[in-house]
């Protein structure tokens, strides 16, 4: 995450507490780690709003945003998986929706992929 980021998270979730050190250095421990890339599931993935994430952590403690791990992961799987079935009217119309449909899911999961990568990258 970048560090404008991250500065004004701390300014937003109490919760999130870093060392700091001479000159000004941050150091992130475990527990802020979790806690923010929870925050970051729930501001990036889930939609939220960073009013409703801090409500949340009212509601049911920090642990609870800190617990969530790839949530836009498994929620975009869900959602490729709930598919509806096209009725089957016109087989012309329907002769490669299984292909496209298994093509679509090899993108996902490639995508994910490289999301996953890059998150990696950014902590």
């Amino acid at each position: 995450m970048p560090a404008h980021v991250l500065r004004f998270w701390e300014s937003r979730f109490s919760q999130v507490r870093p060392m700091k050190k001479g000159g000004g250095r941050r150091y992130y421990r475990p527990g802020d780690i979790a806690l923010l890339s929870g925050i970051r599931a729930r501001l990036y993935d889930d939609g939220l709003s960073i009013k409703q994430v801090q409500a949340q952590i009212r509601a049911k403690g920090a642990a609870s945003v800190a617990a969530v791990k790839d949530i836009g992961a498994s929620k975009a799987r869900r959602a490729a998986a709930a598919l509806p079935e096209a009725p089957a009217k016109d087989d012309e119309a329907l002769a490669g929706i299984d292909d496209r449909r298994a093509r679509l899911s090899n993108t996902l999961d490639t995508l994910l992929a490289a999301r996953a990568k890059l998150d990696k990258v950014l902590q």
